[in-house]
């Protein structure tokens, strides 16, 4: 397997908090004698999850170039992978300014202004493609609304894997529904446990419960591995460990309606301008149909590039199958005609 090379980046990001700006990690991928032609992966995780859960999948997606493209030739340049305000790394780097911020945390919309100003300051110059997973995709989507009106979206092209995102007509037509599963998923965030004895505690309970015990394994060595933090600064390889997102901020993201809903709105805007590709998995778990519906309804003028969905996987596709959604995606990304699913 190709090892992947990765460069830990950190920076200001726009939003504050009392007169401090938050800090945004960030990690560089790329491959030993990578080629510079290729496009730029602009990468975005789901909520409760971490930059480092993409690695299965650029993994994938390495191999298969490697295997794939003709000597000399490359399909992808590298790959960036953005923790949000609150969650994996960045969650440690703002410890202190979050601490005094309500449970409604950061709006995804910080999110997305954060990767666009990045985006803008240093990757300009870049062929990108921007995916998103989940809560990701919202980021993505929302961010295509923040570059300056005289340099336009800068992506090349838009994946969208399992998007949470909703129309806002759909949305109120099915409002008790909505509202009472998003209840329950709040509900159930908020009442996990958040902290173990050990690392291999954290491991031991991931493997025996739902949803993590159907994850691919590497997933769950990369949840236990980055997701975690030492409750002691004093013993940072040992002792007990917690959660570096704090539950708060992870159930606070299904309560983002209106940055959900614009960014929603953002594909019948910008999908005749670049092409937008969703994915999603083939069990239908967390997100209904009637809201995957409305994200590719073409009578709102969302015409997307392709849906593709993925077997064996529900709305964990990344955790699930990530060798089968590197797949799609690859073949997306070298201008293979996916396959579409009956809608």
């Amino acid at each position: 397997m190709l090892p992947l090379l990765v460069d830990k980046v950190v920076f200001d990001t726009p939003f504050e908090v009392e007169g401090t700006r938050l800090k945004m990690a960030a990690n560089r991928y790329s491959v030993p004698h990578g080629a510079a032609g290729g496009v730029t992966l602009i990468l975005a995780h789901a909520s409760g999850t971490h930059k480092e859960h993409w690695e299965p999948v650029l993994h994938g997606l390495f191999e298969l170039q490697k295997s794939l493209s003709a000597p000399g030739q490359s399909v992808i340049r590298e790959a960036w992978a953005f923790d949000w305000h609150t969650h994996g790394d960045s969650a440690l780097l703002n410890a202190e300014a979050l601490a005094r911020l309500p449970d409604s945390g950061t709006s995804i919309t910080h999110w997305a202004e954060a990767i666009a100003a990045f985006v803008e300051a240093h990757l300009s110059s870049h062929r990108l493609v921007a995916m998103g997973h989940s809560a990701g995709t919202t980021a993505v989507m929302y961010s295509t609304k923040c570059y300056k009106a005289s340099s336009g979206v800068k992506y090349e092209a838009v994946i969208l894997v399992e998007p949470p995102m909703i129309d806002r007509d759909v949305y109120q037509a099915n409002f008790k529904n909505r509202e009472q599963q998003i209840n329950l998923i709040t509900k159930g965030i908020s009442a996990q446990k958040s902290k173990w004895d050990s690392r291999s505690a954290a491991y031991d309970y991931f493997a025996r419960r739902m949803p993590w015990k159907e994850w691919d394994e590497r997933l769950r060595v990369i949840l236990v591995n980055h997701g975690l933090r030492s409750v002691e600064a004093s013993y940072p390889a040992a002792g007990a460990v917690t959660t570096k997102c704090e539950k708060r901020f992870e159930a606070s993201v299904y309560l983002d309606l209106e940055g959900t809903v614009e960014a929603t709105e953002q594909i019948e805007k910008v999908c005749s301008d670049i092409p937008i590709h969703v994915v999603f998995g083939e069990r239908i778990d967390v997100i209904p149909r009637y809201s995957q519906d409305s994200v590719v309804d073409t009578r709102k003028g969302r015409n997307v590039a392709s849906v593709s969905r993925i077997p064996g996987a529900g709305h964990m596709v990344v955790q699930q199958q990530p060798d089968a959604l590197a797949e799609v995606i690859y073949s997306i990304l070298s201008a293979k005609e996916p396959t579409k699913a009956m809608l």
